[in-house]
């Protein structure tokens, strides 16, 4: 068996840092640290409304279209749309409603990598990118050998494997409210899977309610969630600033 030793890494990307801390096998390490970055890289290109040849945003310039897209963005479209549905429609990557009142839907052809946004607009992938992100770099760190492995994109998205390095499950901060990441409220362990936390913090004051597409207005100062998967956890933590504590209580019930 190949020895192991713990590798970590950390670099700029997707307007925030993603850091990597992993336990793998000694001759993988370089490699590994090479194809993250470059994966990184592949997502950022791909679901950024910043880039104008992203694939959002070639999907707002021809509404109704179907437009060639990405693995990557095609599979981020399918988590949201059911996401959308398990989450009543709180998490929704298109606001339900175009200009002029025109319905709106986000349909996806994964097999012939096509998408297109019925009733036009733009499509904004930036609140499970980063989970997105998580997701495929926990993927690129087993079939790497890894055992363990903590990777955070941002201060808000973190997936999980494994022990850390004193042993036992990973423990992790949730930052306090209005500090940023200067400051936590409390820590939660997590033996495995993924955290997102969303607030004013991290989305500033645009999170909104894709039935109006007005701010959010739930009361709801910052939430966390605890998911399998990062993409996932970052649906459930933005529909939770939209529609409260009553979505909490039916997501906790499995209804």
């Amino acid at each position: 068996m190949s020895r192991l030793r713990w590798a970590e890494m950390v670099f700029p990307a997707m307007g925030t840092s993603v850091r990597v801390r992993v336990l793998l096998p000694v001759d993988a390490a370089d490699s590994f640290a090479a194809r993250c970055r470059r994966l990184v890289g592949e997502v950022e290109a791909k679901l950024s409304r910043f880039r104008a040849d992203s694939d959002v945003s070639a999907l707002a310039r021809a509404p109704g279209r179907w437009i060639g897209v990405s693995s990557h963005t095609a599979a981020v479209l399918r988590a949201s749309a059911e996401l959308r549905v398990v989450t009543g429609g709180a998490f929704d990557p298109v606001w339900r409603l175009a200009p002029g009142g025109l319905p709106r839907a986000v349909e996806v052809d994964a097999d012939r990598g096509l998408a297109r946004v019925a009733g036009g607009g733009p499509v904004d992938l930036g609140g499970v990118a980063k989970g997105y992100t998580a997701d495929l770099l926990a993927a690129q760190a087993r079939a790497a050998g890894a055992v363990s492995a903590l990777i955070a994109v941002g201060v808000s998205s973190l997936t999980v494997f494994g022990q850390r390095p004193a042993g036992g499950p990973w423990r992790v901060g949730i930052h306090a409210p209005g500090h940023g990441a200067d400051q936590v409220c409390g820590e939660m362990t997590l033996p495995g899977g993924a955290l997102s936390t969303s607030g004013s913090d991290q989305q500033g004051d645009h999170v909104c309610d894709p039935d109006s597409g007005r701010p959010a207005a739930a009361g709801v100062l910052q939430a966390s969630a605890l998911a399998p998967s990062g993409v996932a956890a970052e649906a459930y933590s933005t529909a939770l600033l939209v529609r409260g504590l009553p979505l909490a209580s039916r997501l906790m019930a499995g209804r």
